[in-house]
């Protein structure tokens, strides 16, 4: 449970962290008998206190980090440009963030130099992970069961897994070229 606890607390906090694991073992605890909504509540507290501990690194470091980068103009465009969309769509942009693999660890600080109120930031947060979680879970269940069914399954989920990542990857491809386009 720990391992589960600290996974999700530090991928929140933008390091790279395979959570994935903490899900499948979320699903054996819950094989094992442990409630759906402890294992649940859980996960939600390791996004929130990894979410919380980013939101007051954000909004203690945002002046070190921009003397720090003053002269990277890519990361300045970025952060303002994130403040921004902040400051226009708030709470929304920071429940939002809470359903994007990449952007979900580094939104908390970036709320964090957004200078977002940080009760606002918690319960937009809570609502989004608890969401997130909810739905994560139970892809996982579903995959699990599906996986321990037949080989032809397996295949076939694998078969859709590589799918969508090439296609992705291709969107991803065209996307780029279509912005050097516009630029």
């Amino acid at each position: 449970m720990a391992g589960i606890f600290l996974s999700v607390a530090v991928e929140n906090l933008g390091v790279p962290f395979p959570t994935e694991a903490a899900y499948v073992a979320a699903c054996a605890l819950l094989d094992q008998g442990y409630p759906y909504s402890f294992l649940l509540l859980l996960l939600t507290a390791g996004h929130l206190t990894g979410s919380a501990v980013a939101y007051f690194l954000g909004l203690g470091m945002e002046r070190w980090v921009r003397r720090r980068f003053a002269r990277n103009v890519e990361f300045m465009t970025l952060a303002d440009k994130l403040e921004r969309w902040y400051a226009r769509y708030g709470l929304w942009a920071v429940f939002a963030c809470r359903f994007v693999g990449y952007v979900r660890p580094w939104s908390s600080f970036v709320a964090g130099f957004a200078r977002l109120g940080f009760p606002s930031f918690l319960l937009a947060t809570l609502g989004g992970t608890i969401i997130f979680n909810w739905g994560l879970l139970e892809l996982t269940r579903r995959f699990l069961s599906l996986c321990s069914f037949s080989t032809s399954a397996r295949w076939a989920v694998m078969a859709a897994i590589i799918s969508s990542l090439l296609f992705l990857f291709a969107l991803r491809c065209y996307w780029q070229r279509h912005r050097k386009k516009l630029h």
